[in-house]
């Protein structure tokens, strides 16, 4: 009997360290702003050592940059010069895979008449705040798209004559706090749809990282500049306007095919720039999904039905198999995230996260897709009583997430750091909820699954 009751203490303590679990490594809680996008870079090819930079869009954009994940000090900040003041920004910063280059680009957030609102675009390096090289584009010439490629040779720039007009009736879009498309390629509308000007006009440049001369110019004429996204091996770049998009090799320039991708292209697959994320987000009754090229046709291979409640976040899996769809109403009181297996068109799991009672909008802000697993950032409610941090197994039928509560909201959780049982994700936010002003927050959290 004795040696029962021993065997059963040791399974049961067996089994409590096995149990999943989340928590801080670090905080800092006094930056002035809150981040609202992120990017990821390896120091050296199938190393565990990963850096990170954030940045802000409000106020006084600018971006922090951590080269050492145990240390809450940032190495280095870049803050764009702001040559009207009270005039808002959009500052958004991308970096090859292994942190050898970084471009971002600086633009004015809306057009503005008799005032020079053309795009900055900034090359660095790692190691200093001091840009290797700059690039002022055209007078009144706005941001359309961005990308640096993983390997760091090119950057590719979208610029567009005329802002997006605002959307038609019916097809109101809200921008969230979450920067998602920002992050990435920089889309902040997503309308294929939409009137555009009759004068309206885009030039893709496509930029050796060693020179701010543009080595190849693509006119876009009549056309809204949209997107730019490099392929995995960096020798495609997609570039989307609202009529047309454009697959360019970046080492011959060739056009090597333009057409209409179905719904409209989001972004690329991270393995295989044969699947692409198609169709709209920030609206009710949206087409997302994803299509395949298959010759000189982009197939639709997946659709999500349509659904009466906004699509603030998409998010696919690196293999492009799984499709995570998030989902707020339209009072934000209620978030709820769907997730498709795009291959088999099945849903896998759906889950309702915990409704606000006291004002808060519990608003769903970031969804990421890695190695099995998905990351969930939320604002919670005014209380901070809803865990604002949700992690879920991609694969199990009944979700049942791994949570955190934080004092504020979060606008971003994103894993970088993959080490042996355990995974380092940065958590961005706000101190204090979303909905009132307060600092911006700032953590790396340790996840054990």
């Amino acid at each position: 009997m004795h040696n029962k009751i021993v065997f059963l203490l040791l399974l049961l303590l067996f089994s409590s360290s096995l149990e999943q679990s989340l928590k801080i490594v670090w905080e800092s809680t006094e930056h002035e702003d809150p981040f609202e996008w992120i990017d990821i870079y390896h120091h050296t090819p199938n190393s565990f050592g990963s850096a990170f930079f954030v940045g802000s869009k409000e106020f006084d954009n600018g971006m922090e940059i951590y080269n050492d994940p145990e240390n809450s000090t940032y190495d280095w900040e870049f803050i764009p010069p702001q040559p009207s003041a009270g005039l808002a920004i959009d500052f958004v910063v991308r970096s090859s895979d292994y942190g050898n280059v970084i471009a971002g680009v600086s633009a004015y957030e809306d057009f503005i008449a008799g005032v020079n609102s053309s795009a900055v675009l900034y090359r660095w390096e790692s190691g200093s705040d001091i840009p290797v090289w700059n690039f002022t584009g055209p007078f009144n010439w706005e941001l359309g798209g961005f990308d640096t490629s993983n390997n760091g040779r090119y950057i590719g720039l979208l610029l567009t004559t005329e802002p997006p007009p605002p959307p038609p009736v019916g097809r109101e879009r809200r921008k969230d706090h979450s920067g998602k498309f920002e992050s990435r390629n920089y889309k902040k509308w997503i309308s294929h749809d939409v009137p555009k000007s009759a004068t309206q006009n885009s030039t893709f440049l496509l930029f050796d990282s060693d020179s701010n001369v543009p080595v190849y110019a693509l006119p876009l004429l009549q056309q809204q500049g949209l997107l730019v996204k490099f392929g995995r091996d960096s020798n495609l770049a997609f570039v989307g306007t609202d009529t047309t998009d454009y697959i360019v090799h970046t080492t011959s320039r060739d056009v090597l095919w333009s057409g209409q991708i179905p719904h409209g292209l989001l972004d690329v697959c991270a393995h295989d720039p044969s699947f692409v994320l198609v169709g709209d987000y920030d609206c009710a009754q949206c087409d997302i999904g994803v299509a395949k090229r298959e010759g000189n046709t982009w197939i639709t291979t997946f659709l999500a039905p349509r659904k009466a409640d906004f699509i603030v976040f998409p998010a696919m899996s690196s293999d492009c198999r799984y499709l995570a769809l998030g989902y707020n109403t339209e009072s934000f009181a209620e978030a709820y995230i769907d997730l498709w297996d795009a291959q088999t068109q099945t849903l896998v799991w759906s889950y309702t996260f915990p409704n606000s009672t006291d004002g808060g909008q519990n608003a769903l802000s970031w969804i990421s897709v890695y190695d099995g697993l998905v990351f969930v950032g939320l604002w919670g409610d005014l209380k901070a009583s809803i865990p604002q941090l949700n992690v879920f197994s991609l694969t199990s039928t009944t979700p049942t997430p791994t949570t955190y509560t934080f004092p504020g909201s979060v606008f971003i959780a994103q894993p970088f750091l993959y080490l042996p049982g355990r995974i380092q994700i940065v958590v961005a936010g706000k101190t204090n909820h979303a909905n009132d002003w307060g600092n911006g927050s700032l953590y790396v959290v340790e996840y054990t699954p």
